[in-house]
């Protein structure tokens, strides 16, 4: 899911086949440690998780 990343939230972006980018990245990741993005991680995960798919699909089907 392209939006999955969130810069600062969830993770970190570079640009594909950036080898210095992704260098870069991980730094920023690692001075900012990982409890930095435990929260985005979180709420990305209830976002994305299979009960609240379906919850999405019936209220799209109870809206029709």
């Amino acid at each position: 899911m392209k939006d999955a990343v969130v810069p600062g939230v969830t993770g970190e972006l570079f640009a594909p086949g950036d080898a210095s980018g992704l260098a870069q990245a991980v730094i920023r990741i690692l001075e900012r440690g990982l409890s930095a993005y435990e929260s985005g991680l979180e709420r990305a995960a209830r976002e994305t998780s299979w009960s609240r798919y379906v919850e999405r699909i019936l209220d799209f089907i109870s809206s029709l």
